[in-house]
């Protein structure tokens, strides 16, 4: 569970206990309490290729049913895709989406709902990688309903 407020609008942890090679299966299921309004929305990431806190990459998902595929490199964000209104979004209250990417070989594999939604080739970073997840709500509001991780889990690629 992610509690977010109006002095912590965001969070991101990484796994350091152990890592994973390029190629891995990401996957989580997720409960997003819908927007506060619609400059405000919550949001929910995978992070994997994780190298440190400044350089990862994310998949994140919206309140507003938005999947982006973002990269940070030395604290640097960039939007690499997104997909507006992604068919797949469950939108009612409570309802649990499942998020998951997939590395293989050179490819960022994307699905929501097990439904898929964009493959891209890129390039992985060198060595051991971190992983981890990200939430955030746009505009810190005190007393705001926590984003649900209902599970996490994480294999390798295949």
């Amino acid at each position: 569970m992610f509690n977010l407020d109006s002095k912590y609008s965001n969070i991101t942890t990484q796994v350091l206990t152990f890592h994973t090679t390029k190629d891995g299966d990401y996957c989580a299921e997720v409960i997003l309490p819908k927007s506060i309004a619609p400059d405000n929305k919550y949001n929910f990431g995978i992070t994997f290729w994780a190298t440190d806190y400044a350089n990862f990459w994310m998949v994140m998902l919206s309140s507003d049913g938005t999947l982006t595929l973002f990269s940070k490199a030395n604290n640097v964000w960039q939007t690499i895709l997104s997909v507006p209104n992604a068919p797949a979004y469950k939108s009612d209250p409570d309802a649990v989406n499942a998020l998951r990417v997939t590395t293989i070989a050179g490819k960022i594999i994307i699905y929501l709902n097990g439904q898929l939604e964009k493959a891209i080739r890129a390039q992985s970073p060198d060595g051991s990688l971190r992983f981890g997840m990200y939430a955030q709500i746009d505009k810190g509001v005190d007393g705001t309903a926590p984003i649900l991780v209902k599970s996490y889990k994480v294999t390798s690629g295949q």
